[in-house]
């Protein structure tokens, strides 16, 4: 079952892995691209909408369908 929590998690753990394994934070472009193939595979709208809205918070990420 899909939830907000479960794909927001998604992304930070991707994003943490890219930082464990090459010792350096993720660029703003490499976690847009990544947020946006995540956002992709969301079928329920409700879920969209909550992780394009936790992205542009915490990311500053602009995100749409």
């Amino acid at each position: 079952m899909e939830n907000s929590k479960t794909i927001i998690g998604f992304l930070n753990t991707t994003l943490k892995g890219i930082r464990i394994t090459t010792g350096e934070t993720a660029t703003k472009e490499s976690a847009e691209l990544i947020a946006k193939g995540i956002l992709l595979s969301i079928s329920k709208k409700s879920v969209a909408d909550d992780f394009i809205a936790y992205v542009k918070e915490h990311y500053e990420i602009e995100l749409s369908y």
